[in-house]
């Protein structure tokens, strides 16, 4: 007897809506499968059938799926309900990737499927005629009712079936209309050969054709990026190598845009990056796009506006073209001549649309003083014809969960939108989402963007969450305008309970320019869907804050605004000392003269939906605070604050969650530090701080010296024979609580 049991599935290859009694001159053929009676199937020994146990926690298992294991093809667990796929060397035949975690002979492209069917069921398959066809067969222990036709469905609950096994598989066939053959595949359970998700334009995981253009709440991704470990110091996230062989995130300005002919959804795609699309995606990634600005209310087409993003999946890395099956059929109605077009000019629309490649890192582990952001990138100016847009946008998802091994930092401060830039005659807007870095009449706002110095009156702050500060002498609206909702969505479908987690999302804006000095650079916007926060007793810091302005002979730009951060996660736990540290402040106008405004506080949603449990004195701190006035007789008004929301059913077992609580860090000067140096750290009610210590990835603590404390800075020295490193900054403030910015500083010799 054969160890694998052969099931005929009869090939009728017939032209696309002909039957088999006439010539077919169709490009589609019909696959009519039959599958197995599992009750045929009880012929192969034990041993045959390789059957031993499997644990649902084995590394890369996924408990959503049940902990049965299957018992072969009879037994009290059988497979009993099928799929079949269908891949081919054509891009449309590849669009859809399932894998297993760590695995790559899990692996697999898909292009048609169907399932799940039960035993003894014929059905037929709609297919693209061609040569170089795989035909294979997967299969679950369903309990009663679950096999049913989830095609594409969000529905299939997991809870009642295995994770799927691959039964057998066929190559090499070729499929020609007009033409009938009969396509045997050996089927064998093997209980090693499970894999765990699939993601593409036919499944829900990675984004349905016809879904609206929301992420899908607890779609923690597929794990497919591997895992990543950082130790301490700075990583770049363009540099991050992945399991997939491309760098964990490339994020680019989209130059043209091209609707494939006779599809509403496939769009071929010019970027910005110099380098190989190959070499920066893969095909069956998720990649977002985002409607970062645009002039006018229709400069994106009728149904796209400054906010949007929608999900899309790769479909092939060959040749100038990125060709993407986005979720939101309205992003092909986006007119390709105003994408490629500049913000600045008279009469000009323009639409800045950017594409990011979304993560799916299966567990994300942080070290001690460990960093991850952009290092020296920006979003970049909409007016530069040439710009990409590098940073300022970080779309992650973490199947399994975040591990803290000390306290550590994700951190998009200052790299939303550009800070206003000066010049001999003009002193620029900063901008936002209605672009242009032009000066306004009256120095009035460019959206979100502050508005430039104008006669005596002085720059105002970016907003986004809260209005910018005016600036010094300020009698006219000059800060950068309030966008979105109190949840950080705008005016378009979401779901009424999840808020900003749908919908609308924006950067925080720049600040102006006064006429020797730069605005602020706003934050820029981070969205994590992560299945577990895992803080142990350390601090993760998750940061947006705006970007400081710079500081003239005599006077300053106004401050960026917050930009945002959105969390969803299925669990958060931490044991005593573990802090999520959520921060979308607004950023300081420096100067010593004052006269610019501080940017508007951006906006924070957390949502844990299924346990959370952190051991006093565990916290979660969320705070948007304006920026700072930071001279009462010559400087401008402080950003206005912005908004915090948390939900989910869980969220009240989070206990008190400090919301916009003083004292509060919002900027560390970094220039020349050293062993006794001047450091100086600004924020909120920092008046009488008592204390200011040094700690680095070891554990070493320094005490420093305080050299002075107002409402809105602290001075201190830093000790000699202090060793060269990475530093956490701890502030006690005169109430005795202590406030921790993760990763502030770093010592050298």
């Amino acid at each position: 007897m054969k160890n694998v049991i052969f099931v005929s599935l009869n090939v009728l290859l017939c032209g696309f809506l002909m039957g088999c009694d006439r010539n077919a001159s169709g490009g589609r053929s019909t696959l009519t499968i039959q599958f197995p009676d599992v009750s045929q199937m009880k012929n192969l020994s034990s041993s045959q059938q390789k059957i031993h146990a499997l644990s649902s926690t084995s590394s890369g298992g996924d408990e959503n799926w049940s902990s049965v294991v299957p018992t072969g093809f009879s037994g009290s667990a059988p497979i009993n309900c099928f799929a079949v796929y269908i891949s081919g060397p054509e891009t449309e035949m590849r669009r859809n990737t399932c894998g297993r975690h760590g695995d790559a002979s899990m692996n697999r492209l898909v292009g048609v499927w169907k399932g799940g069917v039960s035993g003894n069921t014929s059905i037929e398959l709609e297919v693209p005629s061609g040569k170089e066809r795989v035909i294979g067969v997967f299969g679950f222990y369903a309990q009663s009712g679950a096999c049913k036709d989830f095609t594409g469905s969000a529905e299939m609950d997991h809870s009642q079936l295995s994770k799927p096994y691959i039964l057998g598989e066929v190559s090499k066939v070729e499929m020609s209309p007009g033409q009938v053959v009969s396509v045997e595949v050996p089927l064998v359970y093997d209980s090693e050969k499970w894999f765990e998700t699939c993601s593409g334009p036919d499944f829900n995981q990675g984004g349905s054709n016809n879904s609206p253009s929301v992420p899908v709440l607890g779609d923690y991704g597929t794990g497919l990026d591997g895992d990543i470990s950082l130790a301490s110091g700075l990583h770049d996230v363009r540099n991050i190598n992945t399991a997939r062989g491309v760098p964990l995130i490339t994020t680019s300005r989209v130059l043209e845009l091209n609707p494939v002919s006779g599809s509403t959804t496939r769009l071929d795609l010019a970027l910005k990056t110099s380098a190989t699309l190959a070499s920066r995606f893969v095909v069956g990634d998720e990649v977002i796009l985002y409607a970062a600005a645009s002039s006018g209310s229709t400069a994106c087409g009728p149904n796209v506006f400054p906010g949007f993003r929608s999900q899309a999946i790769v479909e092939s890395t060959t040749g100038a073209y990125l060709r993407v099956n986005v979720s939101d059929a309205r992003f092909s109605t986006i007119p390709s001549a105003q994408v490629s077009s500049a913000a600045a000019g008279a009469g000009r629309d323009f639409c800045r649309l950017v594409l990011s490649r979304v993560p799916h890192i299966n567990t994300l582990t942080f070290a001690a003083q460990s960093y991850m952001g952009y290092n020296a990138a920006t979003f970049g100016t909409l007016s530069n014809e040439g710009a990409d847009h590098e940073a300022g946008l970080f779309f992650i998802k973490v199947k399994n969960g975040i591990v803290m091994n000390g306290d550590a930092s994700i951190d998009l401060v200052g790299r939303g939108f550009s800070g206003g830039d000066y010049g001999s005659s003009t002193q620029k807007n900063g901008q936002g989402i209605g672009g242009s870095e032009g000066n306004s009449p009256n120095g009035s706002p460019e959206m979100n963007g502050g508005g430039g110095y104008f006669s005596s009156l002085g720059p105002g702050g970016g907003g986004h969450g809260g209005q910018g500060g005016k600036g010094y002498t300020g009698t006219s609206g000059n800060g950068g305008l309030v966008v979105g909702d109190p949840y950080g969505c705008g005016p378009s479908a979401y779901d009424s309970a999840q808020k900003c987690l749908f919908g609308k999302i924006f950067m925080g804006g720049g600040g102006g320019a006064h006429y020797d000095a730069h605005g602020g650079a706003g934050g820029g916007l981070i969205s994590l869907a992560v299945k577990t926060i895992s803080l142990n007793s350390f601090t993760l810091s998750i940061n947006t804050d705006g970007g400081s302005s710079y500081g003239g002979s005599t006077g300053g730009g106004g401050g960026g605004a917050g930009g945002a951060v959105l969390i969803g996660t299925s669990r958060l736990q931490g044991s005593a000392g573990g802090v999520l540290d959520l921060r979308s402040n607004g950023g300081v106008p420096m100067a010593t003269a004052g006269q610019g405004g501080g940017g508007g506080g951006g906006r924070i949603h957390l949502n844990v939906a299924d346990s959370c449990s952190l051991a006093a004195p565990g916290s979660i701190r969320m705070n948007t605070y304006g920026g700072p006035q930071m001279n009462a007789s010559t400087g401008g008004y402080a950003g206005g604050l912005g908004t915090t929301y948390a939900t989910g059913g869980s969220i009240a077992a989070c206990g008190t969650i400090d919301m916009n609580t003083v004292p509060h860090l919002i900027k560390v000067d970094l220039s020349s530090v050293s062993s006794g140096s001047t450091v100086k750290l600004t924020g909120i009610s920092l008046a009488g701080a008592s204390a200011v210590q040094m700690v680095n990835s070891s554990g070493q603590q320094h005490s420093c010296t305080i050299n002075s404390a107002t409402a809105s800075q602290v001075q201190f020295t830093v000790p000699s024979g202090v060793a060269t490193g990475q530093y956490d900054v701890v502030v006690t403030s005169a109430s005795g609580r202590k406030v921790k910015m993760p990763s502030a500083l770093y010592v050298s010799p």
